[in-house]
Protein backbone atom coordinates (compact mmCIF):
# COMPACT_ATOMS: atom_id res chain seq x y z
CA UNK A 1 0.00 0.00 0.00
CA UNK A 2 1.14 3.56 -0.66
CA UNK A 3 0.83 6.74 1.35
CA UNK A 4 -2.75 7.46 2.41
CA UNK A 5 -4.27 10.71 3.65
CA UNK A 6 -7.40 10.24 5.72
CA UNK A 7 -10.08 12.82 6.47
CA UNK A 8 -9.63 16.29 7.88
CA UNK A 9 -7.07 15.06 10.41
CA UNK A 10 -4.51 14.71 7.60
CA UNK A 11 -3.23 11.46 9.07
CA UNK A 12 -0.57 9.74 7.00
CA UNK A 13 -0.51 5.98 6.62
CA UNK A 14 2.46 4.08 5.20
CA UNK A 15 1.64 0.45 4.59
CA UNK A 16 -1.89 0.99 5.90
CA UNK A 17 -5.01 2.71 4.59
CA UNK A 18 -6.37 3.18 8.11
CA UNK A 19 -3.84 5.30 10.02
CA UNK A 20 -4.75 5.80 13.68
CA UNK A 21 -2.16 8.50 14.46
CA UNK A 22 -0.60 11.45 12.64
CA UNK A 23 1.98 9.11 11.11
CA UNK A 24 1.24 5.40 11.10
CA UNK A 25 3.75 2.95 9.59
CA UNK A 26 2.83 -0.69 9.13
CA UNK A 27 5.11 -3.50 8.00
CA UNK A 28 5.30 -7.26 8.37
CA UNK A 29 8.80 -6.93 9.86
CA UNK A 30 10.53 -4.05 11.69
CA UNK A 31 8.67 -0.93 10.55
CA UNK A 32 11.35 1.73 10.33
CA UNK A 33 11.74 5.50 10.15
CA UNK A 34 15.08 6.53 8.63
CA UNK A 35 16.85 9.82 9.37
CA UNK A 36 19.66 10.42 6.89
CA UNK A 37 22.07 13.32 6.78
CA UNK A 38 23.84 13.37 3.42
CA UNK A 39 26.86 15.40 2.39
CA UNK A 40 24.99 18.01 0.35
CA UNK A 41 25.44 20.72 3.01
CA UNK A 42 29.03 19.90 3.75
CA UNK A 43 28.45 17.87 6.90
CA UNK A 44 29.59 14.31 7.56
CA UNK A 45 27.01 11.81 6.34
CA UNK A 46 25.20 9.94 9.13
CA UNK A 47 22.15 7.70 9.05
CA UNK A 48 19.93 6.62 11.92
CA UNK A 49 16.97 4.26 12.00
CA UNK A 50 14.18 4.38 14.55
CA UNK A 51 12.50 1.01 14.38
CA UNK A 52 10.59 -1.65 16.27
CA UNK A 53 9.87 -5.35 16.11
CA UNK A 54 8.63 -8.13 18.38
CA UNK A 55 11.90 -8.03 20.37
CA UNK A 56 12.64 -4.31 20.82
CA UNK A 57 11.94 -0.71 19.97
CA UNK A 58 15.39 0.51 19.07
CA UNK A 59 17.61 3.19 17.56
CA UNK A 60 20.05 1.84 14.99
CA UNK A 61 23.27 3.61 13.97
CA UNK A 62 23.21 2.56 10.34
CA UNK A 63 26.45 4.35 9.49
CA UNK A 64 28.47 2.59 12.19
CA UNK A 65 28.01 -1.17 11.81
CA UNK A 66 24.25 -0.90 12.46
CA UNK A 67 24.92 -0.70 16.20
CA UNK A 68 21.84 -0.44 18.40
CA UNK A 69 22.79 1.81 21.35
CA UNK A 70 19.22 2.16 22.64
CA UNK A 71 16.60 -0.57 23.10
CA UNK A 72 13.27 -1.00 24.87
CA UNK A 73 11.75 -4.46 25.23
CA UNK A 74 7.99 -4.99 24.90
CA UNK A 75 6.07 -4.78 28.18
CA UNK A 76 8.78 -2.72 29.88
CA UNK A 77 7.32 -1.21 33.09
CA UNK A 78 6.11 2.38 33.24
CA UNK A 79 8.82 4.78 34.48
CA UNK A 80 11.63 2.37 33.62
CA UNK A 81 13.65 5.42 32.55
CA UNK A 82 12.50 8.95 33.41
CA UNK A 83 14.28 12.20 32.51
CA UNK A 84 12.79 14.97 34.65
CA UNK A 85 12.54 18.65 33.76
CA UNK A 86 15.55 19.50 35.96
CA UNK A 87 17.74 16.90 34.27
CA UNK A 88 17.51 14.25 36.99
CA UNK A 89 17.30 10.67 35.77
CA UNK A 90 15.06 8.12 37.44
CA UNK A 91 15.26 4.38 36.92
CA UNK A 92 11.98 2.88 38.05
CA UNK A 93 10.89 6.12 39.72
CA UNK A 94 8.71 8.89 38.30
CA UNK A 95 10.13 11.90 40.20
CA UNK A 96 13.88 11.43 40.80
CA UNK A 97 15.34 13.66 43.53
CA UNK A 98 18.99 13.28 42.51
CA UNK A 99 21.04 13.35 39.33
CA UNK A 100 20.46 9.59 39.26
CA UNK A 101 17.90 7.88 41.48
CA UNK A 102 17.31 4.16 41.23
CA UNK A 103 14.34 2.31 42.69
CA UNK A 104 15.84 -1.14 43.18
CA UNK A 105 19.18 -2.92 43.29
CA UNK A 106 22.20 -1.74 41.31
CA UNK A 107 24.84 -4.01 39.76
CA UNK A 108 28.02 -2.90 38.01
CA UNK A 109 30.57 -4.94 36.09
CA UNK A 110 33.13 -2.13 36.18
CA UNK A 111 34.46 0.30 38.78
CA UNK A 112 32.62 3.03 40.66
CA UNK A 113 34.73 6.19 40.51
CA UNK A 114 33.96 9.30 42.54
CA UNK A 115 35.46 12.64 41.54
CA UNK A 116 38.61 12.80 43.64
CA UNK A 117 38.57 16.61 43.79
CA UNK A 118 35.52 16.51 46.06
CA UNK A 119 36.79 13.84 48.45
CA UNK A 120 38.62 14.47 51.72
CA UNK A 121 40.90 11.43 51.81
CA UNK A 122 42.03 10.85 55.44
CA UNK A 123 45.79 11.02 54.88
CA UNK A 124 45.80 13.25 57.98
CA UNK A 125 45.66 10.08 60.08
CA UNK A 126 49.36 9.54 59.32
CA UNK A 127 50.31 13.08 60.30
CA UNK A 128 52.79 13.13 63.24
CA UNK A 129 50.44 15.28 65.31
CA UNK A 130 47.33 13.11 64.74
CA UNK A 131 45.68 12.34 68.08
CA UNK A 132 44.91 8.63 67.97
CA UNK A 133 42.23 7.65 70.46
CA UNK A 134 43.82 5.62 73.29
CA UNK A 135 42.90 1.98 72.96
CA UNK A 136 41.24 1.95 76.40
CA UNK A 137 38.94 4.82 75.37
CA UNK A 138 38.17 3.05 72.09
CA UNK A 139 37.26 -0.13 73.99
CA UNK A 140 34.99 1.88 76.30
CA UNK A 141 33.26 3.60 73.36
CA UNK A 142 32.62 0.32 71.57
CA UNK A 143 31.27 -1.25 74.76
CA UNK A 144 28.88 1.68 75.29
CA UNK A 145 27.74 2.34 71.70
CA UNK A 146 28.27 -0.97 69.84
CA UNK A 147 29.88 0.75 66.87
CA UNK A 148 33.12 2.57 66.05
CA UNK A 149 33.53 6.33 66.60
CA UNK A 150 32.45 8.43 63.58
CA UNK A 151 30.79 5.37 62.02
CA UNK A 152 26.98 5.59 61.88
CA UNK A 153 25.08 3.00 63.84
CA UNK A 154 22.76 0.52 62.19
CA UNK A 155 19.80 2.50 63.52
CA UNK A 156 21.11 5.73 61.94
CA UNK A 157 21.66 4.04 58.59
CA UNK A 158 18.19 2.51 58.70
CA UNK A 159 16.64 5.92 59.43
CA UNK A 160 18.74 8.16 57.18
CA UNK A 161 20.11 5.88 54.47
CA UNK A 162 23.75 5.27 53.61
CA UNK A 163 26.08 7.64 51.79
CA UNK A 164 28.33 5.03 50.19
CA UNK A 165 31.12 7.44 49.24
CA UNK A 166 31.24 9.00 52.72
CA UNK A 167 31.18 5.54 54.32
CA UNK A 168 34.09 4.38 52.18
CA UNK A 169 36.15 7.37 53.33
CA UNK A 170 35.24 6.74 56.97
CA UNK A 171 36.17 3.06 56.65
CA UNK A 172 39.50 4.06 55.07
CA UNK A 173 40.12 6.32 58.07
CA UNK A 174 39.41 3.41 60.42
CA UNK A 175 41.76 1.13 58.48
CA UNK A 176 44.50 3.76 58.76
CA UNK A 177 43.86 4.10 62.50
CA UNK A 178 43.98 0.32 62.81
CA UNK A 179 47.35 0.42 61.05
CA UNK A 180 48.62 2.88 63.66
CA UNK A 181 47.31 0.69 66.50
CA UNK A 182 49.08 -2.29 64.92
CA UNK A 183 52.35 -0.35 64.63
CA UNK A 184 52.07 0.72 68.27
CA UNK A 185 51.37 -2.85 69.30
CA UNK A 186 54.39 -4.12 67.37
CA UNK A 187 56.59 -1.46 68.92
CA UNK A 188 55.43 -2.58 72.38
CA UNK A 189 56.11 -6.21 71.50
CA UNK A 190 59.57 -5.34 70.21
CA UNK A 191 60.33 -3.37 73.37
CA UNK A 192 59.20 -6.25 75.61
CA UNK A 193 61.30 -8.69 73.63
CA UNK A 194 64.32 -6.45 74.01
CA UNK A 195 63.75 -6.11 77.77
CA UNK A 196 63.31 -9.87 78.11
CA UNK A 197 66.53 -10.45 76.18
CA UNK A 198 68.38 -8.07 78.49
CA UNK A 199 66.95 -9.80 81.57
CA UNK A 200 67.92 -13.18 80.18
CA UNK A 201 71.45 -11.95 79.59
CA UNK A 202 71.68 -10.66 83.16
CA UNK A 203 70.36 -13.95 84.57
CA UNK A 204 72.81 -15.97 82.49
CA UNK A 205 75.65 -13.89 83.90
CA UNK A 206 74.95 -15.16 87.40
CA UNK A 207 76.60 -18.50 88.27
CA UNK A 208 74.26 -21.40 88.90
Amino acid sequence: MGVTFVGSNSRIGIGTDNPTSNLHITSGISPTLRLEQNATSGFTPQTWDVAGDDAHFFVRDVTNSANQPFKIAPNAPTNTVVLSANGNVGLGIQAPNAALEVAGDVMASGSFISNGTTLSVPDFVFSPDYQLLPIAELASFVADHRHLPDVPSGREIHANGLDVTKMQIVLLEKVEELTLYTIQQQQTIDQLRSEMAEMSAVLEAFPN
